[in-house]
């Protein structure tokens, strides 16, 4: 099964960056560029990832983020930033909705690739224990 993949960016130069450096994957990507489109997407139809800019107009990441959590703690989150000084501010804010948190510069590439592979065997992992547990309880 392949992860689902949502890229949250003001830019749309990020967002086509994203989509380039995990394209070739085995991931479905979709992108927008505003955190209520964000969302709405998820709440019509989950996704597995959602990678999230920080400072965005409307809504900023750190809101978006927490709405995430609140109704879909189950979805991971890589949040992106140009800008280094605020790292730490954010790390502290963020750390209040999720006890772990994936922040990348959104030059890093490499680094958002990693991530992105990591959660994805994870989540491809939990969802094959699920349905080892489901066919296990079907069969009792």
């Amino acid at each position: 099964m392949t992860a689902r993949i949502l890229v949250v960016d003001d830019e749309q130069i990020i967002i086509a960056s994203c989509l380039r450096i995990l394209a070739g994957s085995e991931y479905t990507i979709e992108g927008v560029n505003d955190g209520f489109e964000a969302l709405r997407r998820i709440e019509a139809n989950p996704v597995d990832i959602v990678i999230l800019d920080i400072m965005m107009p409307k809504i900023d990441g750190v809101e978006v983020l927490r709405r995430i959590k609140e109704e879909h703690p189950d979805i991971d989150v890589i949040m992106i930033t140009g800008l280094s000084e605020i790292e730490t501010a954010v790390k502290s804010q963020v750390q209040r909705f999720i006890a772990d948190m994936d922040l990348v510069k959104r030059e890093d590439y490499d680094a958002l690739r990693e991530l992105v592979a990591a959660q994805s065997d994870d989540i491809a992992q939990l969802k094959k224990d699920l349905a080892a547990l489901k066919a296990k309880k079907k069969a009792e």
